[in-house]
């Protein structure tokens, strides 16, 4: 079993939380309006826009995804690149739209922090191979074969 340390005195006179295996309890979350100096009303509009934005974001990469689905012409390797980009935007773009205000340390808040972040990488990630494949095209005037750099772009994204 484990020996208890008897607590010792700090600068201010009290004991340290830690000292007496106490662990201290965390604050609760801030909402945005106290972290920003902005007014109730303020705060509104800016998720407002930001839900709008979302809106706009999402219709639009659902037409890149309705375009690809019904012509059978676009599915190659360039527009499924830019298609499997918009698949990551709109689960982005979903997340402010589901999870329009959640309240801070909720599992809404858990999940929307959760979705954005996986989504937003892995849209970087889909840019990062489009931007490979222009140079491999553009720049080298060479690409190994398609179906072996999708897969290595399913393996590192």
């Amino acid at each position: 079993h484990a020996s208890r340390v008897p607590p010792t005195r700090g600068v201010s006179g009290g004991a340290h939380p830690l000292d007496i295996g106490l662990r201290p309890v965390p604050a609760p979350m801030p909402s945005l309006a106290e972290l920003t100096e902005l007014s109730a009303v303020q705060v509104s509009a800016v998720q407002m826009g930001l839900f709008w934005v979302a809106t706009a974001s999402l219709f639009s990469c659902g037409l890149v995804l309705c375009s690809w689905a019904l012509c059978a012409d676009l599915r190659r390797f360039a527009f499924n690149l830019i298609t499997l980009l918009a698949l990551c935007q709109c689960g982005a773009s979903s997340t402010y739209v589901l999870f329009f205000d959640p309240a801070p340390s909720s599992s809404e808040c858990l999940a929307q922090s959760l979705m954005g972040q996986f989504f937003g990488v892995a849209s970087m990630g889909w840019i990062v191979a489009i931007s490979y494949t222009l140079d491999c095209v553009v720049v080298k005037r060479s690409l190994d074969d398609p179906h072996e750099a999708m897969r290595r772009f399913h393996a590192i994204i």
